[in-house]
C-alpha cells in the first residue's frame, strides 16, 4: 500500500515539475531581452529623430548647395570603423534634413564638397520625449588648398563643325605666319591646290568669298597673317548665290579688331634665299567707330633646274645634252584700309 502511494506521488508531482521548469526558463528570457544594456550603457529608445542644420562657406558665409551630408554610427569594437545610417544634400540655400537617426548613442555627421575640405562632428540625439530633434547649427566650410592654383581657360577649338559648313581657325597656327591664303588652303582637308593656285574642292572650281562676299583676289593676294578662320560650305544654302554649282564656297573670313583704345603689331620675317615677308596692323576704336589699316609686302624666290639629253641616230650621230635653270622672283605688296560702326 505504501509502495503504490509512493509511486503515484512521483506520478503526479513530475508533470508539474517539467512545466513550472518551463515557465521559469521563458520568465528568464524574456526579463533577458529587457534588461539588455544598449551600446554606451543606457536603455536604447526605439524612437527615431532628425538632425537639421545649413551649411555655409566659411570664407564667404554664403550657402552652399548640393553639398553632401552623410550620418554614421561608430563601431564598439573598432572606432576606425563605421556604419553609414542616412544621408542628404542641402538644399539652394544651405538647408539640410536628416530622418530616421537613432537615439541615445554618439553619431558622426559629415559634410563634403568638392573643393572644400571635408567637416566632422559628433552629435547625440537625446530620446527622451516626443520626436528628439536637434539643431546642429552653420557647417562651416573651408575652400580646399589645391583649389588656390585652379586656373581655368576657355578656347575656341580648331576645327568645329556647324549646321551648313566646317569651320577652320587658322589664326593659331604658326605655319601659316608670312604665307598667302594660298598657304591656308593647302593645310586645310577636302580642298586642293595646285602647283598654279588653282582652287578645288569635290572635283569642281568653288566660289572665293571674303567675309562673306565674293571677290576678284587671287587666294595668293591675300596674307595669311589677316585670316582669322576659312569656312568650307559644301552645300550652299538660300542666302548664297546658286552659280557655286557643285563645288560650294570657301569664305575666308578675315581679322577685325574690336578692342577699345590704339593698337597694331608689326611682323618681318625671312625665309632661306633671303627674301623678306613683313606686315603691321593699325587699329584705332573709339566707342563705336573702328579705323584699320593693315599693309604687307611678300617677296618670293623660286629656283628651278632642269636636264635635258637627246641621242639622234643617222647617218650623222649626234648627242645634245642641255641644262637649264629658271629663277623666278616675285613680289607681291597689299594693303587695306576701312570702316566699321557697330550699330549696337
Amino acid at each position: 500500500m505504501a509502495n503504490t502511494f509512493i509511486m503515484n506521488f512521483f506520478t503526479l508531482r513530475f508533470p508539474c515539475s517539467v512545466l513550472i521548469l518551463i515557465l521559469t526558463v521563458a520568465v528568464f528570457s524574456c526579463n533577458t531581452s529587457f534588461a539588455q544594456p544598449g551600446r554606451n550603457g543606457g536603455q536604447p529608445s526605439t524612437a527615431k529623430g532628425k538632425i537639421y542644420g545649413k551649411v555655409i562657406d566659411a570664407s564667404s558665409g554664403k550657402s552652399l548647395e548640393y553639398v553632401v551630408l552623410q550620418l554614421f554610427q561608430k563601431s564598439t569594437a573598432d572606432s576606425s570603423l563605421r556604419k553609414l545610417i542616412t544621408g542628404a544634400l542641402s538644399e539652394s540655400n544651405g538647408d539640410f534634413n536628416l530622418v530616421g537617426v537613432p537615439t541615445g548613442e554618439k553619431l558622426v555627421l559629415t559634410a563634403s564638397m568638392v573643393g572644400f575640405t571635408p567637416l566632422e562632428t559628433e552629435v547625440f540625439l537625446n530620446g527622451s520625449g516626443g520626436i528628439p530633434e536637434k539643431d546642429v547649427g552653420n557647417l562651416r566650410l573651408e575652400i580646399s588648398a589645391m583649389m588656390n592654383t585652379v586656373e581655368i581657360i576657355d578656347s575656341t577649338p580648331d576645327f568645329r563643325m556647324e549646321f551648313d559648313k566646317r569651320i577652320y581657325d587658322v589664326s593659331k597656327n604658326p605655319a601659316n605666319a608670312g604665307g598667302t591664303a594660298e598657304d591656308v588652303l593647302r593645310n586645310i582637308p577636302s580642298v586642293q591646290v595646285d602647283m598654279d593656285g588653282n582652287v578645288s574642292m569635290r572635283n569642281n572650281s568653288p566660289q572665293i568669298f571674303i567675309d562673306g562676299r565674293p571677290t576678284t583676289l587671287t587666294i595668293d593676294q591675300v596674307p595669311a597673317d589677316d585670316i582669322l578662320r576659312v569656312e568650307v560650305i559644301t552645300n550652299p544654302s538660300a542666302r548664297y548665290d546658286a552659280s557655286g554649282g557643285g563645288g560650294g564656297i570657301i569664305n575666308i573670313v578675315m581679322k577685325h579688331n574690336k578692342a577699345f583704345g590704339y593698337n597694331g603689331n608689326v611682323r618681318v620675317g625671312v625665309d632661306k634665299r633671303g627674301k623678306i615677308n613683313s606686315g603691321f596692323n593699325i587699329n584705332v576704336r573709339e566707342k563705336k567707330i573702328n579705323f584699320f589699316l593693315n599693309g604687307n609686302v611678300n617677296q618670293r624666290k623660286n629656283i628651278s633646274t632642269g636636264t635635258t639629253t637627246r641621242h639622234n641616230f643617222g647617218e650623222t650621230e649626234t648627242l645634245l645634252q642641255q641644262s637649264q635653270q629658271n629663277i623666278n622672283n616675285g613680289l607681291m605688296m597689299n594693303g587695306k584700309f576701312g570702316l566699321d560702326w557697330f550699330m549696337d
